[in-house]
């Protein structure tokens, strides 16, 4: 998985803005839909009728719209907050395939060092190569451990990232139903 954090990062916050321009008027619309049903100096036939689809329509989609954008803004609230924490694997990039990859180098020159103190041993040069052979693989060792983290880190973001929307997802589902209750209505 590969994870652009800047990019993601301004389109999450942009995306964002957006949001939270809209919300006001949104808001108005559902205070206004109930502004219109608590006037009781809109009397008649008519205006019961009215009423009544506002309540069962109107009303309840503006409020779920409303959530939905609401659960929308935390969801991209949380996963900015997530990808803020990822280790970089490179400047400004979460990518477990680089990870990998250097894991794969670092292991491939642990290898490399063991192959030449192990050619060194009984021999002059032994004494010479042993311990910066071993330095640099407790190094290697080290960076090959925090690699490790660092894929299991960007592995739990994508597991994650899906649930940081699942409020979303259920409002959206809410106003799907709204909608569809609309729909048999109208029948």
């Amino acid at each position: 998985m590969r994870v652009e954090k800047a990019r993601l990062l301004e389109l999450l916050h942009a995306e964002n803005e957006q949001i939270e321009g809209a919300l006001p008027a949104y808001q108005r619309q559902a205070t206004a839909l109930q502004a219109t049903l608590d006037d009781a100096s809109l009397n008649g036939k008519s205006y019961d009728t009215l009423r009544e689809r506002i309540q069962e329509t109107h009303a309840p989609r503006a409020r779920a719209q409303l959530a939905s954008l609401k659960a929308l803004a935390d969801g991209n609230g949380r996963n900015a907050d997530a990808v803020s924490t990822l280790p970089e694997t490179s400047p400004g990039v979460a990518d477990t395939a680089e990870a990998q990859q250097r894991i794969d180098e670092l292991e491939r020159m642990n290898a490399d060092l063991q192959s030449q103190l192990e050619a060194a041993q009984g021999t002059d040069a032994e004494n010479v190569i042993a311990s910066p052979c071993q330095r640099a693989m407790g190094a290697n060792a080290s960076m090959i451990a925090a690699l490790h983290d660092a894929i299991a880190q960007i592995e739990a973001y994508a597991a994650a990232s899906a649930g940081f929307y699942q409020d979303a997802q259920d409002e959206v589902e809410g106003l799907s139903q709204v909608g569809i209750g609309t729909y048999h209505m109208a029948e």
